[in-house]
This record gives C-alpha cells, sequence and structure tokens, in this order.
C-alpha cells in the first residue's frame, strides 16, 4: 500500500512538471522573436524619417544620396550606418505587448518613424522610441507588430533629423593632379602659380619616348616649392566644414579677405569673408556647395599662411582676378 502511494506521489509530481513545461514552453512561444527579412541595400531607393511635426526626405540618385528638395548631398558613412540597419533590423528581445507606447517613446507624440522603399516597391517601416536606460538599446516597433522590441545600438543617433548631421561637410572636393593653376587674392596682394609640363633629356631604356614631368612656376617663370604647393592643395581639396549656414544665402556675403581659384578640369573658387570681433570661425562659400558655410579661424589662417612660405608678387590692383 506504501509503495502504490509513492507511485501516485511521483505521477502527481511529473503530471506538474509536464503541465509546468507546457504552460512555459506556451508562454514562450508567445514571446518569440521574429526573424525579420533581408532587404537588398543596394536596392533602397528612399529613406523617410519624420516625427509629428517634422520630416526629411532622403532619396538616391545615381551614386550619390541626397537631402531634401534641396538636394543636399548626404554623408556617406551617415547614410551607410542607416542602410546596415535597415537591411535586417536584429531584434533583440521582447519588451512588452502591452499596447502602453508613451512609456517607450513610440506614441504617436514621441516616436521617430523611418520608411525605406526599394526600386521594386519593397518596403521597410520601423518606428523608433528611447533609448533604453543605461544600455546601447533603442526600443523600436515594427509595422503590423503591437509589441516593443530591444534593437541594438542607439537608433535615434543613426536616423536624426538634423540635416547639418547628415550633410557632407567637404566642401570642395577634387583631385589634386587634375590642377594646372592656383590663385590666391588676399588683400591687395595676388599670388600665381601654373603648373608646366617639361620633357626631360633623359629617356627610360624601356621607354623610346622621353619621361615628362611637372614642375610649378610664378607668371614669372621662377620655380616653386613643390612640396609645399602639394601640400596647399591636399589642404583644400580635404577640407570640412563646422557647419552649415540655412539662415543666409551665399548672395548675402559681401567684401572677401581672400579667394582662392583652382583650374583643372573645371575652375573651382574657394571665398572667405571677414567674420565678426566675437566669432571664431570665418564665413566661406564654394563654388562645389549650395550653401555658405563656416569654417574654423586656425584652418584658414594655416592655408594662408602656407602661400605665405611662397614667395607673393605685390602687385597692387588686383588685375587677375579671373
Amino acid at each position: 500500500m506504501k509503495i502504490k502511494k509513492e507511485y501516485i506521489i511521483l505521477f502527481i509530481i511529473i503530471t506538474v512538471l509536464v503541465l509546468y513545461i507546457s504552460l512555459r514552453k506556451g508562454n514562450r512561444i508567445q514571446y518569440d522573436i521574429p526573424e525579420l527579412s533581408r532587404m537588398d541595400q543596394e536596392k533602397i531607393s528612399s529613406i523617410e524619417i519624420k516625427t509629428k511635426d517634422k520630416n526629411i526626405s532622403i532619396l538616391k540618385e545615381g551614386e550619390k544620396w541626397v537631402i531634401g528638395e534641396e538636394k543636399y548631398v548626404a554623408l556617406n558613412p551617415a547614410i551607410e550606418d542607416m542602410l546596415d540597419f535597415l537591411e535586417k533590423p536584429v531584434l533583440m528581445a521582447v519588451v512588452s505587448d502591452s499596447k502602453n507606447y508613451e512609456r517607450y517613446g513610440l506614441d504617436e507624440t514621441g516616436k521617430l518613424s523611418v520608411i525605406a522603399a526599394t526600386v521594386d516597391g519593397a518596403q521597410r517601416s520601423i518606428n523608433i522610441g528611447f533609448r533604453a536606460a543605461g544600455q546601447r538599446h533603442t526600443f523600436i516597433k515594427l509595422e503590423n507588430d503591437h509589441r516593443v522590441y530591444n534593437a541594438g545600438d542607439d537608433l535615434r543617433d543613426i536616423f536624426t533629423l538634423d540635416i547639418d548631421d547628415l550633410r557632407d561637410k567637404k566642401v570642395i572636393p577634387f583631385d589634386t593632379v587634375e590642377i594646372n593653376s592656383i590663385n590666391l587674392i588676399t588683400g591687395e596682394k595676388t599670388f600665381t602659380a601654373v603648373r608646366k609640363e617639361i620633357q626631360s633629356e633623359k629617356k627610360d631604356p624601356e621607354k623610346a619616348e622621353p619621361e615628362t614631368k611637372y614642375i610649378w612656376q610664378n607668371p614669372e617663370g621662377k620655380g616653386l616649392d613643390e612640396a609645399v604647393i602639394t601640400g596647399i592643395l591636399k589642404e583644400i581639396s580635404t577640407l570640412r566644414c563646422l557647419a552649415y549656414y540655412y539662415d543666409k544665402k551665399i548672395e548675402d556675403f559681401k567684401d572677401p579677405v581672400h579667394i582662392i581659384k583652382l583650374k583643372g578640369k573645371k575652375e573651382y573658387i574657394l571665398t572667405v569673408f571677414s567674420k565678426g570681433e566675437d566669432d571664431s570661425d570665418y564665413p566661406v562659400t564654394s563654388t562645389e556647395s549650395p550653401s555658405p558655410f563656416k569654417i574654423s579661424q586656425w584652418k584658414v589662417d594655416d592655408i594662408i599662411d602656407e602661400f605665405g612660405k611662397l614667395d607673393v608678387e605685390e602687385e597692387g590692383e588686383n588685375t587677375n582676378n579671373d
């Protein structure tokens, strides 16, 4: 009788364990994390970021991305971060299925919506909420899914509505080897350097033609320090602005203090204007930018100082402005 009683107790324990495991499994199924399909980055043609009060559109035009109706050129690394996430968002965990979105920044007032579309019509729509406290996770909600998930990284930094954060700050990009003349106008002084092609009398034994090389000269034929010229061109070609002006136009700036003209396949002009007494940055315009922008004083002064290492000819009136 005692043995029979032990069997009954064992049966009850097994039954309870089976029920517990079954219920736990059912609960786990309810919170399974979906694996999202992959979206081909190469086919994504538009990204729209919006909140209740503001939105920006980013479109792919050829090989570059442009922002808004003004078609500001976008910064490639910033867009690449977006594309990396949109290709296949990785969901870390289910946070809530209560539909209480306000506490996660996913209500109509707090959410940041991102909609990506491909050239063949596919779309991905995600709502982004607050960053999880003390973590590098962000609360997100998928379209047609009421649950709240954790996603890796601070997505509010990646999908920003600050256009200046998304714009390419490289203001006058060009290939330094294409430039064959440089012209600096500063105050009453004008400096001109011209790249001249010369052929060496010494021939390469394996070649029938003489070697061709280039030297930099001033208009009078005096040779200039090639290392300094190369440094100036590199400095200007990689120049990045601190920020763009959105409340002023190029036409609003008058009386430049420095004008740098570079000629190659086309002419590139960088114009520096006087700054206010309390300003630490120069307002600058470029033929390659639709907006005026700010360059730090030390950066501008450094470029002008480099020109000073060359022979600057005093020409009185600036007749060589074109």
